[in-house]
This record gives structure tokens, C-alpha cells and sequence, in this order.
């Protein structure tokens, strides 16, 4: 029996490799039918006979090819992951099409590895209660002294989420001088001149336009700062997802203290409607625990806690307790192992802060717009400029003087200039 299944496995191979090979017929060459055409002729029945064969095996390939199974790659089973997405890899490969920013790519891809393998190496999830109070240095009845409190916070500061800097002055400067304002100076200018020294005696009304300018401006600057701060506003609402206060032990006691003074260690109990402060190893709980990670993940779903470990991921694991989420079932006593930027809440945050400001699609058309409008109003400006020189001063000096035309450009200018937003809202990269 093996040895009639050896050369029976052997045929199989063997008729397989044929109905993949591509073979191509005398008959569809030109070169080959010229040069063969007179032993096509002396053989007659022969070749008829072959051709035949061949049309039988073509078709006898094409229904092979079509039983053939189908790629292992035709139908890729997706997985659904609530935090652990690796986006390294998409993001590597669209950096390897990329030909134009080689050097950002990256460093991008370094930046996300980076993250990667910092969860990956966490293990707080991997051990047992026991194990994990005795790597943190810490008693699950008594909790931290004042004295490893104080050396923790200043090893790993303080527990809070990282803010992005803000360059005020540039903002202000953008403010006043940005977009349309940049022009409405150089009015302000023009009619400052016509006020002193161009009109004698000096022109009230030049002054009066002057003024009345400096106020434009100054509304559409406080107008945009409104804008930029309460946009900003917005994007600072998650720390507002944080709790003010927590109920942790220490020193055999019980207290309430500040979610900005927890540490590392901190033993920690949690009841129903709390949010956690940070990133917790639970130790025991209730038996119904549940949390609302939707502000993490956006699912609706309540997620279960647990003692032990139920995936070997950091982030997906049940028996942590991410900070910022919220706790709607139950009650349970966890024990910090993650606090500010290192926490996941921390990290996400980390990385909004240091994202570099881009412009937006609408940003980028309206400064389109701001540059043909602008555009537009040089050109009338040189023209009427042109045309009072080349014509009128020469031809009808008592028409219109110096200080008349210079207020006839900056009316045109000023009606060029639309009403509303003088500058595009600055705003987060996407």
C-alpha cells in the first residue's frame, strides 16, 4: 500500500505542475508557423491529431486551474481589538510608498515602535497579587508611608496628564497681524500720513479712519482669540475626565486625597460611580465589576473586571483598571502601577501634545483665499496709483491731489477685504 501511494502522489504533483505551466502553440506564432508550414503539411492527420490534444488539455488546464483551492490570502479573518491596535506596520508600509518624506516617516515609525514595545514589556498584568505588592514594595493593609510617598513623587512626579506649550506671543502676533489685518495696517498707515504731514492744515478725518481702523482690527483680533480659545477648550476637556479625589490607604489608615498625589503603590478602593485615577492592578473586587472604557476605546460595551490575567496584552487584560475610565458596576480595591505620562490616559495624551500643528484642507483654501484676495488688491491699488501719476496729475492736477487719491486706493482696498474672520483658526494636525 505506501508504495502504490508514493507513485499515485507523484502523478498528482506531476499534473498539477502541467495545468499551471503556460505552454504556447506553434499555431499562435507567426515566426514558428512560417519556418514549420511544410512539415505542417507532410504530416497531415498527425498534427490534426495533436492540435486536438492540445485543446483538450487547454481545457482539461482551465478546469483544473478552476478547482484549484483558492489563496490563503483570498480571505483574512479580521480581529477586533479594543486598545491594542499595532499601527506600526500599516504606517511602515505606507512610509515605504511614500518617496517624499523619507526622514519624517521614520521617525514616525520609530515613535510608534516606541510605544509598542512599551506596553509589550509591561508585565503587571502577568503576576499575582502577592507579587505584585512585593515588586511595588508595598503592604495591601497598611499601604505607603509619608516617606516612600515623598521619594516616588519625585522619582515619577506628579500625577497628571502633559499639556502642549503654547507660544502666547505668537499668537497674539497672529492675531493682530495675520491674514487681512496685515493690510488694514498698512491702511492705517496711509491715513496717518494723510493726517500729518500730506493735509495742511492736518485732516480730522484722515485721523478719524485711522482710529476707526485700529478698532477694526482689534475686534477681529479679540473675535479670533475667542475662536482659538474655546476650540482650545474643547480639546483640553479630557482633563476633565480625571477624578479631583481619591480613596487610597496609607499608613494603615484610610483617607481622601488629591488623583494628583497618587504614586506608584498606592493601594486604592473603588465604588460604583468613581473614575479611576490611574492605572490600576486590581486585587480584589466584588464579584461584578464592571468599567466603561468608551472614553479609551469608544465602545459602549461594559467591560468586566478580574483578579487574575485574561489576555497577555497590558492594554486588554481585565485586570487593569485604565485611568480616566469609569467604574459602573460594583466595587473593588486595585493597586497603582501606572500614574501621569506614563499611564495609557498619559501617553495618548503625550502624543496629542507633542503632535506638530499642521494646517488643515479648510486652513489651507481659506489662506488660499486671504492670497488672491490680497493679490487682487495690490493690482487695483497699483492701478489707480498708475492712473493718477501717468493721467490725472498731469493732465487735471485740480481733479485730485496726493491725499485724495491715497484715500481713494484705501477705501477700494477696505472694500475688498470681507467681513467676519480676518484669519484662519489655528487647530490640531489630524
Amino acid at each position: 500500500m505506501p508504495e502504490e501511494a508514493v507513485p499515485e502522489a507523484a502523478e498528482k504533483e506531476a499534473a498539477a505542475e502541467r495545468d499551471t505551466r503556460i505552454t504556447f502553440h506553434n499555431a499562435d506564432h507567426p515566426r514558428l508557423a512560417r519556418g514549420r508550414s511544410n512539415e505542417a503539411r507532410g504530416r497531415g492527420d498527425e498534427g490534426s491529431r495533436s492540435r486536438s490534444r492540445r485543446r483538450s488539455m487547454s481545457r482539461g488546464s482551465n478546469m483544473s486551474r478552476s478547482e484549484l483551492p483558492a489563496s490563503p490570502y483570498s480571505g483574512i479573518q479580521i480581529e477586533y481589538r479594543t486598545l491594542s491596535i499595532n499601527v506600526a506596520e500599516s504606517r511602515a508600509i505606507d512610509t515605504e510608498e511614500s518617496s517624499t518624506d523619507l526622514k519624517g516617516g521614520a521617525a514616525g515609525i520609530k515613535k510608534d515602535k516606541a510605544d509598542e514595545d512599551y506596553f509589550a514589556n509591561l508585565n503587571y498584568h502577568e503576576l499575582s497579587t502577592d507579587q505584585i505588592a512585593q515588586q511595588l514594595n508595598v503592604s495591601r493593609a497598611d499601604g505607603l508611608s509619608d516617606s516612600m510617598v515623598a521619594n516616588r513623587q519625585q522619582r515619577d512626579g506628579r500625577n497628571t496628564l502633559p499639556k502642549a506649550k503654547t507660544n502666547y506671543w505668537k499668537k497674539v502676533l497672529g492675531y493682530v497681524f495675520g491674514g487681512f489685518c496685515s493690510v488694514l495696517w498698512v491702511g492705517v498707515v496711509i491715513f496717518f500720513v494723510c493726517w500729518k504731514p500730506l493735509s495742511n492744515p492736518p485732516s480730522p478725518v484722515n485721523l478719524a479712519l485711522a482710529i476707526l481702523v485700529i478698532i477694526v482690527i482689534a475686534l477681529q483680533a479679540g473675535f479670533s482669540a475667542f475662536q482659538d480659545w474655546s476650540t482650545q477648550r474643547t480639546m483640553k476637556s479630557i482633563t476633565d475626565l480625571l477624578p479631583s479625589e481619591a480613596l487610597v490607604v496609607r499608613d494603615g489608615q484610610t483617607i481622601k486625597i488629591s488623583a494628583t498625589e497618587l504614586v506608584a503603590g498606592d493601594i486604592v478602593h473603588l465604588q460604583i460611580g468613581n473614575k479611576v485615577p490611574a492605572d490600576l492592578r486590581i486585587l480584589s473586587h466584588s464579584g461584578d465589576i464592571r468599567f466603561d472604557r468608551s472614553v479609551l476605546t469608544g465602545e459602549s460595551d461594559e467591560v468586566e473586571g478580574a483578579v487574575d490575567m485574561t489576555d497577555q496584552s497590558f492594554l486588554e487584560s481585565r485586570n487593569i483598571a485604565l485611568m480616566g475610565t469609569l467604574v459602573v458596576n460594583g466595587s473593588g480595591v486595585g493597586i497603582v502601577v501606572l500614574t501621569g505620562s506614563r499611564s495609557v490616559m498619559g501617553r495618548i495624551a503625550k502624543a496629542t501634545a507633542s503632535t506638530e500643528e499642521r494646517p488643515t484642507l479648510i486652513q489651507r483654501e481659506i489662506w488660499r483665499f486671504v492670497r488672491i484676495i490680497v493679490c487682487l488688491t495690490i493690482v487695483l491699488a497699483l492701478l489707480i496709483l498708475f492712473t493718477w501719476v501717468g493721467w490725472l496729475r498731469r493732465d487735471h492736477p485740480a481733479y485730485m491731489n496726493v491725499v485724495a487719491m491715497l484715500n481713494n486706493v484705501m477705501g477700494c482696498v477696505v472694500a475688498f477685504i470681507p467681513e467676519g474672520r480676518q484669519r484662519p483658526a489655528q487647530g490640531p494636525a489630524p
